[in-house]
């Protein structure tokens, strides 16, 4: 049996790729201000793999603007994967418990 394999959505845009709803800009207008989408740091990973280092993606939100906005999308949305407002999954989740 062979399996699908959807592309991992483009936040930054309205395309709706069959994993919920596609991006309002209105309600989201703080995504365009994001360091992340500047293309000065395309090459910074913020959805890392097992044991790579968050180092990068954390430093350049602690320069964010809009990082309190990302963080809050983060755990509005239970994103599970990436780096969102200079927060891990697994920190995120120690703030949602009260640690």
């Amino acid at each position: 049996m062979s399996e699908t394999i959807k592309p991992i959505p483009d936040i930054y845009s309205n395309q709706d790729y069959g994993l919920g709803e596609a991006i309002d800009f209105e309600r989201e207008e703080w995504k365009r201000a994001a360091l992340c989408a500047d293309p000065a740091y395309k090459d910074v990973n913020f959805f890392l793999e097992r044991g790579e280092s968050s180092k990068a993606a954390k430093q350049v939100c602690a320069e964010c603007d809009v990082q309190e906005e990302c963080l809050n999308y983060a755990e509005d949305n239970n994103e599970r994967f990436g780096i969102w407002g200079g927060k891990s999954r697994r920190k995120r989740q120690k703030i949602n418990q009260g640690q």
